[in-house]
C-alpha cells in the first residue's frame, strides 16, 4: 500500500496512473511482485528499533514509581513527567 500511495503522490498530475488499482496492476506487470516489498526491511527495522526504545523507556520510567508512593501528591508530578518524556519521544519519531 505504501508503494502505491507514494507512486500516486509522486506522479500527481502526470496521468501515468488512473487510480490505485491501475497503479497496482501496472507495477505488478512491469516490476513483478517483489516491487511491493522494496524498502520493507528498512521500514521494519526502523519500527522495531523505535518500539524497543519506546517500551524500554516507558518501563524504566514507570519502574521508579513505588506502590506506596502512589498515595502521595508527588506521584502526580512523576506521572506527568513520565508521560511528557514518553510523549516527547513519540513526537520526535512522528516528525522524522
Amino acid at each position: 500500500m505504501d508503494l502505491i500511495k507514494t507512486r500516486l503522490m509522486n506522479t500527481k498530475g502526470e496521468g501515468i496512473y488512473s487510480g490505485p488499482l491501475d497503479c497496482f496492476v501496472k507495477t505488478l506487470k512491469n516490476e513483478g511482485l517483489m516491487a511491493f516489498y522494496k524498502g520493507y526491511l528498512v521500514a521494519s527495522t526502523r519500527t522495531v528499533c523505535w518500539n524497543m526504545i519506546f517500551f524500554i523507556m516507558n518501563e524504566e520510567m514507570n519502574g521508579h514509581l513505588d506502590t506506596e508512593y502512589i498515595k502521595t501528591a508527588e506521584f502526580n508530578v512523576k506521572v506527568l513527567v513520565v508521560g511528557f518524556f514518553v510523549g516527547l519521544f513519540f513526537l520526535v519519531r512522528k516528525v522524522r
